[in-house]
């Protein structure tokens, strides 16, 4: 292959370019509708055919979603979001447990080296939570708290690219929790299994988070392997 000089940013290049720092920096926040295809044409001084592909390109990557009769609007700010989405929504459930074997073990594994007295506190609000909804038989506010705790198991591993996966992985991750726990006894027993998870963190216990990882993923996979 013999290499060329680089050519210019396209119109339309430039126009995706600019659209993606709306949305990333915040300015285009996740659920808001962009401007109308006329206000992009006045506020950039481009064709109507350019704003069109520039917003297909964007909707191609899964940034931008468009709702016919009400507009197009911010999806997702980070492409990495919707690739590993889009991959993991084509996963079988069971490699969705190993995967989260692997991210879950390791972080529970650094949230007992790296722990703070506020993600101690944060890990305890969502037990107690999820206690209450067990006795309610809620099962989606079970679930809910069952992600924000590993939301803050994540994050007390102080490893922001662990932080940054869990985050991006999650609606994945809970299908996958929901396909397996959606009866009363399994969440229970999940429960327990996440009580010492927990316990092993606050103890500063590396290896006590990884072993109480191994049993309640384990748990998980044979629940479904009944199925």
């Amino acid at each position: 292959m013999t290499l060329k000089p680089p050519t210019r940013q396209t119109l339309v290049e430039q126009v995706v370019s600019q659209m993606k720092t709306l949305i990333k920096s915040g300015q285009w926040p996740i659920g808001c509708r962009i401007p109308t295809e006329p206000e992009l044409v006045e506020q950039l001084g481009v064709s109507r055919n350019t704003i069109r592909e520039a917003v297909r390109a964007l909707v191609h990557s899964g940034l931008l979603f468009t709702h016919q009769g009400k507009g197009t609007f911010v999806r997702s700010n980070s492409e990495l979001e919707t690739a590993i989405l889009r991959r993991v929504q084509r996963a079988e459930v069971l490699e969705t447990l190993e995967v989260r074997y692997c991210l879950e073990r390791e972080a529970g594994r650094l949230a007992a080296l790296r722990r703070t007295d506020d993600d101690i506190g944060m890990m305890k609000k969502c037990l107690d939570e999820q206690a209450l909804a067990i006795e309610k038989n809620d099962i989606n506010c079970f679930l809910k708290y069952d992600s924000d705790l590993h939301h803050a198991i994540a994050k007390a591993s102080q490893n922001r690219l662990i932080v940054d996966l869990y985050v991006h992985m999650s609606e994945a991750l809970r299908n996958a929790i929901e396909y397996v726990q959606h009866e009363e006894d399994i969440a229970a027993a999940h429960f327990s299994t996440h009580q010492k998870l927990v316990e092993a963190i606050v103890e500063q216990n590396p290896s006590g988070a990884e072993n109480a990882t191994h049993d309640y993923l384990k748990a998980a996979q044979a629940a479904l392997l009944k199925k």
